[in-house]
């Protein structure tokens, strides 16, 4: 059985068990970072991916970043643990940033099928570990609502993979180019979702 499948519906419920009891599971909040990087490495073994916004540094400290202009390249402990005077105040802390992201609604804006003659370009091949034939089946662009982040998700058959949040990246027509420049994808094969209108 995958871990906390049984008791936990994604990782805020791991988070909530945390929350009441934060000395019990860890010492410090870099052990709280160290064991979300194993919670996702454990579900992603098993092919499991939870729609909410994703604990891990590529995701939440971006979105740190973004919402509180702190360098989180060392990791989202590190700073909050930097910004405050004691364990409690870091661990209450952190969790009023956890109680504002877990707002954020993944939401898919674009989405795309890759054909055969969409493949690894030089430009990807050159910058990465990335081999000829690892290519997804397809694309989405993920922007977490409302704010203006955004992350590509891949689907290898069932398998889905979250990319990094392109935190540099604020428009649609951005990563379509990036799509472009690492697939050959052009900007018109996207198909755009588009957004419901509420209802009066």
């Amino acid at each position: 059985m995958p871990p906390f499948e049984y008791l936990h519906r994604n990782v805020f419920g791991v988070l909530h068990e945390v929350r009441r009891r934060p000395g019990m599971w860890v010492r410090n909040l870099c052990e709280l970072e160290a064991m979300l990087d194993g919670y996702y490495t454990g579900i992603e073994m098993y092919g499991i991916h939870e729609d909410v916004p994703r604990m891990s540094r590529s995701h939440f400290g971006i979105w740190l970043h973004h919402k509180t202009k702190w360098s989180t390249s060392a990791g989202w402990a590190r700073i909050i643990e930097d910004k405050t005077n004691s364990y409690q105040e870091g661990i209450d802390t952190f969790f009023e940033f956890v109680d504002q992201y877990r707002q954020l609604k993944p939401t898919v804006r674009a989405h795309v099928t890759l054909k055969p003659h969409h493949q690894p370009t030089p430009k990807r091949l050159s910058r990465t570990f990335t081999s000829h034939d690892d290519r997804p089946d397809e694309m989405r662009i993920v922007n977490y609502a409302p704010t203006r982040l955004y992350h590509f998700r891949h689907r290898y058959g069932d398998r889905i993979v979250d990319d990094w949040i392109e935190s540099y990246k604020s428009r649609l027509k951005d990563l379509y180019e990036w799509a472009k420049d690492e697939f050959g994808i052009e900007p018109d094969e996207w198909t755009v979702v588009r957004k419901r209108k509420s209802k009066t």
